[in-house]
């Protein structure tokens, strides 16, 4: 297992796990926000990208659209208006939103300091961000950014990435629908509240599926997870799929290979298919985004565990009901445990 750091913040050239402190990743400066990298196809054996952005309230991003791509955000801090299609919602910290192939999206961000953390997939498109960004090493973003916009390389990056500048449309004002509390039955963009989604409790912790395979094409899954201090999951390894795991609060205990190390809140843990690993969390309350492609482990906790109706875990454990069927999930995902 390889731990980085801020200090050396350059990622492991090859599909390999890691534990990537906060404010490490391939970093870059681009109309005014900070873009960070923290895993990427190299890392991922092209399988997805997992980006950071962070900026101060500023003018939007412009519309544009991807061939194949697929987008989500995950808001962490501050608020940002998101435009997809002909929709267009505010989102605070927890809110959700998945973009799908072809449809063109736009982004502002509204509060002083926003950040917003999502998977991209394929792997391989975040080199639109080495291309068109300058590096930046400071710990968040530029307090003023003084570089000129890159119009020449923001051109030329539509023939070398999966990327199509929109400069036929524009911002408008937020429309009037909520953000939806359920996921589609089928591939298409959405916006989703927080603490919104499908629910499940397992090993006293709860899951809440963000994207599947059915609202993704079977591309990826993200979900959140939280639990109490003493809540674990067991060693297990997945045969072709790629998981990275974001901490959001609290204290998680990886194990990747028999190495162990705690992630903090900011942190990314890289897990590359065939890698064994393991985690518990340590934190009074501990939650983290957990990010696959392709599709499946995502429904885990739903195939192995329990419906949950709360968007709380339980307070007690184990939780009534909670008797995890692993030999259900082994026969159905792609995960088997190690004991």
């Amino acid at each position: 297992m390889t731990s980085t750091s801020p200090e050396s913040a350059a990622l492991p050239t090859t599909t390999t796990p890691y534990v990537l402190e906060a404010g490490g990743g391939t970093s870059g400066v681009l109309l005014g926000q900070t873009t960070r990298i923290l895993v990427g196809g190299a890392q991922s054996g092209g399988a997805l990208a997992v980006v950071a952005v962070l900026g101060p309230k500023d003018r939007p991003i412009p519309f544009h659209s991807h061939r194949g791509a697929r987008d989500t955000f995950f808001v962490t801090r501050g608020q940002m208006q998101l435009w997809s299609g002909q929709e267009s919602r505010v989102l605070n910290p927890g809110d959700f939103a998945y973009v799908a192939p072809g449809t063109a999206h736009a982004y502002q961000f509204l509060g002083n300091y926003t950040e917003t953390v999502g998977v991209i997939t394929p792997g391989g498109w975040e080199e639109f961000f080495v291309f068109t960004s300058n590096p930046y090493h400071g710990p968040a973003f530029p307090p003023v950014d003084t570089s000129p916009p890159p119009f020449e390389r923001l051109g030329r990056a539509q023939e070398l990435h999966d990327v199509a500048f929109r400069r036929d449309l524009s911002p408008f004002p937020a429309t009037g629908g909520e953000l939806g509390e359920t996921l589609p039955g089928g591939e298409e963009s959405y916006f989703l509240r927080a603490d919104c989604g499908t629910r499940h409790v397992m090993f006293g912790q709860v899951c809440t599926v963000l994207a599947g395979g059915a609202q993704t094409g079977g591309a990826l899954g993200m979900a959140v997870i939280e639990g109490p201090r003493g809540a674990r999951m067991p060693a297990h390894v997945h045969r072709a799929t790629h998981e990275v795991l974001y901490v959001l609060n609290g204290r998680l205990r990886v194990t990747l290979d028999g190495a162990g190390t705690v992630a903090y809140p900011g942190d990314c843990v890289n897990i590359p298919a065939g890698c064994v690993h393991a985690y518990a969390l340590e934190g009074g309350s501990t939650r983290f985004l957990t990010m696959n492609a392709g599709a499946g482990i995502e429904g885990l906790f739903a195939v192995a565990g329990e419906a949950w109706a709360y968007p709380v875990f339980p307070d007690q454990t184990p939780a009534p009901g909670d008797q995890p069927d692993l030999a259900r999930a082994e026969g159905t995902l792609d995960i088997a445990f190690v004991s």
